[in-house]
């Protein structure tokens, strides 16, 4: 599952970039794993943000692009011809596993069907 949330959230940032035509320093991701501290369920996130203190005000446009953003992504990640990832979809195999990409493309199918 790691290697999946990595993958997505590479390709979440690459299509961020691309949707509010920012430099690809400005945004950031963050996978957190809450399983140290897991109860009941377990509930990871892949959190983008701005990456400069206080923000230069990329997260509001984002977050009102969301279904833009998983839409693209999701479409990217599914052209792309590579087999397990490459840099121009989820990040290269050997960073995400090679599970990374196949991860990636069910968890975005996922939020898409709500």
């Amino acid at each position: 599952l790691q290697d999946a949330l990595r993958g997505l959230g590479n390709v979440l940032q690459t299509i961020a970039t691309v949707l509010l035509l920012s430099d690809p320093r400005d945004i950031a991701v963050a996978v957190l794993d809450d399983s140290a501290e897991m109860k009941t369920a377990f509930e990871p996130d892949v959190v983008l943000y701005d990456n400069y203190p206080g923000g230069i005000g990329q997260s509001e446009p984002l977050f009102r692009r969301r279904k833009e953003l998983i839409v693209a992504a999701l479409e990217l990640t599914s052209a792309c011809p590579c087999d397990a990832g490459c840099p121009s979809c989820v990040g290269p195999h050997n960073e995400n596993g090679t599970r990374g990409k196949e991860g990636a493309i069910r968890i975005l199918r996922k939020i898409l069907a709500g």
